[in-house]
């Protein structure tokens, strides 16, 4: 089919005039159009209804009817092809309506020629395609402002007027018509902290300083809530290079702004706790350290918190009770910190704190001090009241540390110290530590391999009634007899036996010795009396305990009345419900209860009034202080007598070294001491020489005469 021909209707009741514009169009030259004829209305609506022309001539003479209502009538009914209106006479008034009833051209007959003719027809359709050009595109421009999920706008710069789209407005919850033309409906919603970084982004582009217009901020929703937008646009120029018009779009980016703040969080925020993470403290330190060596900052520390007994509330209670005591902790951390301050949990039961501006070392002994003040008072979890207390290393900032793992690093060493020295403290970090360090690591190694290779030993040293002045008792007393080192005391290698687990098959190994030769010693025909053995905070909390004492009982032959177990303060309050219920256990089974170093914990009388227990043992550090002034060691211990046996409690008093000190107990009344003034603590063999020589004491003592009153009961 021939794309040049060019279909043309003539709508005309006389065949002589479809006879004579045939003829005129002919005699164009190159012309090539085909021509056909509609001699009524009826027959000219129906043939425009097939849409088979390009181009329709319609006289205005149509018998009853008039060229002009078929025009209109075409239009309705979707004629797209142009229209042009023929007359046999002109005038204006019947050219306005024409145009008016949608006719493109309007020619007269008689005045039109050859040339007249073709021009209006090829105008008419050039015309029309225009047309159809332009209203594609509008449809276009319309479907994708109506489809986009973006905002529309278009600032004309000249008057100041902004068109929005009607999704622009939607995005801030309006309607079409709320929201009107001028810039200041958009520039007086953005939130203050954004206004000027806006405005800066926007006038940079329209200085022609960068190539597009692009900014993130955040604008005012009618339930007056801020959402981040994105705007992106781009401005025209006139000759003089002036800016006139910009338009561009707006996206609501809140959705990806919160999912960037969740992933940041998730890189710099623990998810437990909410605090900011190990890597947060990190980056906090480095610049810390950058402004004390290129500024001459004040000095700051770095606190590094390892909570005490941890592991144990986790074995005994479940990691859920765990968690949720971490995150008690982190909001008291939280609640003490200075202006300043930074405090991340560094990962499982370890806190970091940095605390700059400090002056001296006793801004960070305040400090320390008051964290384990908070930390020290009772935690709720789930009903049950936790306590725990926290062990602190610090180390001091100076122009030697260049990175934050050094400082870490002697932080962490420091920390280590607070726990070999028995946990609940703060250290310093000084330069011992690192090689103290060292030697700390090969003592691990070789504690790990000490029960194997039969390194253990165990002494016995007597417990002396007063009333009797018999020996009532023995402690089972642990020590290490290391291969290179020789003796080590318990203090020195027990928090590292209780950290790295292996207390809990040494604790078993002490508890199965100390039941045989008891067993033996009654076996041989001696004094019966109790073995007092002493137990660790984990052992305590150690869910298989009671099956281990029936066990190992059992297997001795030992009977749990000549079987005493004593346990400190700490071992008791960490956990009061699971405390009671192992100490009900215990006494359950006929085994002697003692808290051992009384005084030096943080134990609650309302809390030792629960307890199924026999003794109380006297810190030593109270009876060395018997007979000297400068301190209230004698008030105190006449006070712990005095409670205990409020209570039903007897006491042993611990380390009695002298007749000062044991005049002094016998006038108030301690029911049995315990100390070398008596006997040292002996090997196995030894003790079981003495009682075949019938007596358990090394030395000659002399008792101080008074009449003291009848007791009821032997321990």
């Amino acid at each position: 089919m021939d794309q040049n021909l060019v279909k043309v209707l003539l709508v005309d009741d006389d065949e002589d005039d479809f006879i004579i514009t045939s003829s005129l169009i002919s005699e164009t030259e190159g012309s090539r159009f085909q021509f056909e004829w509609a001699s009524d209305y009826d027959a000219a609506l129906a043939a425009i209804g097939r849409r088979e022309h390009d181009v329709y001539l319609i006289d205005y003479n149509l018998g009853s009817r008039n060229g002009l209502e078929l025009i209109r009538e075409a239009i309705a009914n979707g004629c797209q092809a142009p229209l042009i209106l023929l007359t046999g006479q002109g005038g204006h008034h019947l050219d306005l309506e024409a145009m008016h009833s949608g006719a493109v051209d309007y020619l007269v007959k008689g005045q039109t020629g050859a040339m007249l003719l073709e021009r209006s027809m090829r105008y008419a359709i050039d015309r029309k395609n225009v047309e159809e050009a332009l209203r594609e595109s509008r449809e276009r421009y319309e479907l994708a402002v109506k489809g986009s999920r973006d905002g529309i706008w278009d600032f004309n710069i000249q008057t100041n007027e902004v068109y929005y789209s009607e999704r622009w407005k939607a995005m801030l919850g309006y309607e079409a018509g709320e929201i009107g033309n001028r810039l200041s409906e958009w520039w007086s919603r953005v939130h203050a902290d954004d206004s000027e970084r806006l405005k800066r982004d926007m006038t940079t582009h329209l200085e022609g300083k960068s190539p597009y217009f692009e900014s993130e901020y955040r604008l005012l929703h009618k339930d007056g809530t801020y959402r981040w937008m994105l705007a992106r646009g781009m401005a025209l120029w006139d000759k003089g290079k002036t800016a006139y018009r910009m338009a561009g779009s707006q996206s609501d980016i809140t959705a990806r702004k919160r999912d960037a703040d969740l992933l940041e969080r998730g890189a710099f925020f623990d998810s437990l706790t909410n605090l900011p993470n190990r890597l947060a403290f990190m980056n906090r330190l480095k610049r810390a350290i950058s402004r004390l060596k290129w500024k001459g900052t004040e000095g700051f520390a770095v606190l590094f918190l390892d909570v005490d007994r941890f592991k144990t509330v986790n074995d005994s209670l479940g990691h859920e009770m765990g968690d949720q005591l971490l995150v008690a902790i982190g909001r008291r951390l939280e609640a003490i910190l200075r202006p300043g301050d930074f405090v991340a949990r560094f990962g499982g039961d370890e806190f970091t704190m940095l605390t700059e501006d400090i002056r001296d070392v006793g801004d960070v002994t305040r400090i320390a001090t008051r964290i384990r003040q908070e930390v020290t008072l009772p935690f709720t979890v789930n009903a049950r009241e936790i306590y725990t207390d926290v062990s602190i290393g610090i180390a001091l900032s100076s122009q030697n540390y260049d990175t934050p793992e050094e400082l870490l690093r002697d932080a962490d060493l420091a920390m280590y110290r607070a726990k070999t020295l028995g946990k609940g403290r703060y250290e310093f970090y000084n330069g011992e530590m690192r090689t103290r360090a060292v030697q700390f690591l090969q003592l691990d190694s070789d504690l790990r391999r000490a029960l194997e290779r039969h390194e253990f030993r165990v002494q016995y040293q007597p417990l002396v009634s007063l009333e009797s002045k018999k020996v009532m008792g023995t402690e089972a007393l642990l020590y290490w007899l290391h291969p290179r080192k020789g003796r080590i005391a318990p203090k020195e290698f027990i928090p590292m036996a209780e950290e790295t687990g292996v207390i809990l098959q040494v604790g078993e190994w002490v508890l199965r010795t100390a039941c045989t030769q008891n067993a033996s010693w009654r076996a041989s025909g001696s004094l019966p009396f109790r073995m007092w053995v002493n137990f660790s905070f984990r052992q305590f909390q150690n869910k298989g305990l009671i099956e281990l004492i029936k066990r190992v009982l059992q297997e001795t032959g030992l009977t749990a009345e000549f079987l005493g177990v004593e346990i400190t303060e700490g071992c008791t309050v960490s956990d009061i419900e699971n405390s009671v219920a192992v100490l009900d256990a215990l006494a359950a089974l006929g085994v002697s209860l003692a808290v051992d170093d009384f005084g030096t914990g943080v134990s609650s009388l309302a809390y030792l009034k629960r307890f199924p227990l026999d003794w109380l043992k006297i810190d030593q550090s109270f009876i060395e202080g018997i007979g000297k002034n400068h301190d209230n060691s004698e008030d105190l211990t006449v006070a712990i007598i005095s409670m205990a046996h409020s209570m039903h409690l007897k006491v042993i008093a611990e380390g009695v070294e002298n007749n000062l000190q044991l005049a002094f107990l016998e006038k108030h009344q301690c029911d049995a001491i315990q100390g070398n003034l008596f006997c040292q603590p002996l090997p196995g063999a030894t003790v079981t020489r003495l009682l075949k020589e019938g007596h358990y004491l090394s030395r000659e003592f002399t008792w101080p005469v008074r009449d003291k009153p009848k007791k009821k009961g032997t321990a």
